[in-house]
């Protein structure tokens, strides 16, 4: 039900190379220093694997989505993402979600052909902050969801009240690996 966020780390340092050590019964051994054909060939394909991620992930398919509910105000008061693919989760992150107001139904989905997928800021001191599902993408082997989160203008004149910012959408029922994408250009 509950997913982490893929990250992917780009200019991170690369691996260091190791020094020779001791050998066997403890002597010293001497390092080679010639070359290591298959070492430059796994250095290269991994220098270009980082590269070609770092330059850009590569798109998926875009789907359909439709909102259930967009807002400010939420139970869940910690940054949280769900997945549910089933009446029973959707019932406890529905329950979850409307606390404390009490026993508020769901609004209806059919498990057989849909799923929901949602994002929750957690709680901020003041409004102005928003959290919005911008998109989802189906590629080989993962369903990317795509969000932004903004937060309020310096000096803006705000709401004095705690917010938990959030947004449930539905989508046609996918058994892949959700992975959640905040995206660049969010503030």
């Amino acid at each position: 039900m509950l997913q982490p966020s893929s990250t992917l780390a780009c200019g991170a340092p690369a691996g260091q190379e190791r020094s020779a050590g001791s050998v066997g019964d403890g002597a010293a051994a001497e390092a080679y220093t010639g070359p290591v054909p298959w070492r430059s060939a796994l250095l290269s394909l991994g220098v270009l694997l980082l590269a070609g991620a770092c330059a850009g992930r590569t798109s998926g398919t875009p789907l359909s989505f439709s909102t259930v509910e967009l807002g400010v105000s939420s139970g869940i008061r910690e940054p949280t993402r769900i997945v549910a693919r089933t009446s029973r989760e959707w019932l406890v992150v529905w329950a979850r979600h409307v606390q404390p107001v009490g026993a508020v139904v769901p609004p209806p989905v059919d498990f057989s052909r849909e799923m929901v997928v949602g994002v929750f800021m957690g709680q901020r001191e003041t409004g102005g902050y928003q959290i919005e599902i911008i998109g989802v993408e189906r590629t080989a082997s993962v369903l990317r969801v795509l969000y932004v989160t903004r937060e309020p203008e310096a000096g803006a004149i705000l709401t004095q009240a705690l917010t938990q910012p959030f947004h449930l959408v539905r989508l046609a029922r996918d058994d892949a690996f959700v992975s959640f994408v905040r995206e660049s250009g969010a503030r």
